[in-house]
């Protein structure tokens, strides 16, 4: 006789019984692999008698297979298994205590962002021309019905949710398919339109690869004031718990000096020595830069446009590394003036 295909129940407080009280699903498999106890999942039956399992899956015959635990096998990447059960799409996919969703590491500090380049579920997946959802909503810190200022980072895992009605802001970044807050709210001082302009800026090379813990950026937020306007620089590096103001706030203007004092853009630029921010204001741009050195404080600097200066700008862009400055001009309509930033500190006219 062989005990494939018997029917098994649960019995009550330890004692076999033949009655009834709850079915359970049970399989015989033989311990050693052989012709007729084959390997699955493309496992390799040895001369022992010991299965040597491949693609992620485990068990005495490898018939354990390794779907829905966040990481994406390309071998059970396949309907029949439902795409790996999840993990090769993001907003299917659900972190375990084992693997982030859509990160490799490579030992016990290299994590690097990989992100979902093989789903292919079409439920989900419609190819090049459509937009899906990848994470539940981020929640704004009031519902007060007004429309708060969005802004993404480069890689499009740190979320800014401004509402200047309220002066104040918040920092998501994306965990999985969740928006966690970084650190606490942040503040400006009262009716002054705190987060109506910002930017925010991150390490070149965190773009693509990140370690472990939060990726270090920093935020240039535009202030406005009785006497004129302002910016506020602040930090938040891997280790944080807290956001950390970089030297004290810029005076962009003041209106004691110019009628025309009103911030229209900012934009801010880091590497890993020094930031710069630029401000186009009514009827000037202007750009400062700090060094970022340990043990001592930040102070802000003016730094030279050399070349064409004039400048009734409407908007202006810094490159990530802080190296570039790109203005659109008002002097000569749809013209974008180019500058570089040599160590003088001077940006020189490109273009």
């Amino acid at each position: 006789p062989t005990p494939l295909g018997v029917y098994w129940v649960l019995a009550r407080n330890g004692f076999k019984t033949g009655e009834v009280s709850g079915s359970s699903q049970a399989m015989f498999i033989c311990g050693i692999c052989s012709a007729f106890s084959q390997c699955l999942y493309g496992g390799v039956c040895l001369s022992t008698g010991d299965c040597e399992c491949a693609n992620g899956a485990t068990g005495t015959l490898c018939q354990i297979p390794p779907v829905g635990d966040g990481h994406c096998d390309v071998f059970f990447n396949e309907a029949v298994y439902d795409y790996d059960n999840g993990d090769c799409c993001q907003s299917t996919c659900e972190s375990s205590s084992k693997y982030e969703c859509g990160i490799e590491a490579f030992g016990k500090l290299e994590r690097i962002k990989v992100g979902f380049p093989y789903c292919k579920d079409p439920a989900i997946n419609c190819g090049e021309h459509c937009w899906t959802e990848i994470s539940q909503p981020a929640t704004l810190l009031s519902r007060t019905g007004t429309w708060p200022r969005i802004q993404l980072s480069s890689n499009g895992r740190i979320l800014i949710l401004s509402e200047p009605e309220l002066d104040a802001l918040q920092v998501f970044d994306l965990r999985g398919s969740e928006w966690v807050q970084r650190g606490p709210i942040l503040s400006g001082p009262r009716s002054s339109n705190f987060g109506l302009y910002l930017d925010l800026a991150s390490l070149p090379g965190t773009v693509v690869s990140q370690r472990i813990g939060l990726m270090p950026i920093a935020l240039a937020v535009g202030v406005e004031r009785s006497s004129g306007y302002g910016v506020q620089v602040f930090r938040f590096e891997q280790n944080d718990i807290d956001w950390r103001n970089v030297g004290d706030e810029i005076e962009a203007c003041s209106l004691s000096q110019s009628k025309n004092c009103q911030i229209l853009s900012v934009s801010i630029g880091q590497d890993r020595d020094h930031l710069v921010v630029a401000v186009v204001m009514m009827d000037a741009v202007k750009v400062f830069e700090t060094y970022l050195e340990a043990n001592e404080d930040e102070i802000w600097q003016p730094v030279d446009l050399v070349g064409e200066t004039n400048y009734t700008a409407s908007t202006v862009s810094l490159a990530q590394d802080g190296k570039v400055c790109a203005i659109a001009s008002g002097v000569v309509p749809g013209e974008i003036a180019i500058h570089r930033f040599y160590e003088d500190p001077t940006f020189l006219h490109l273009s």
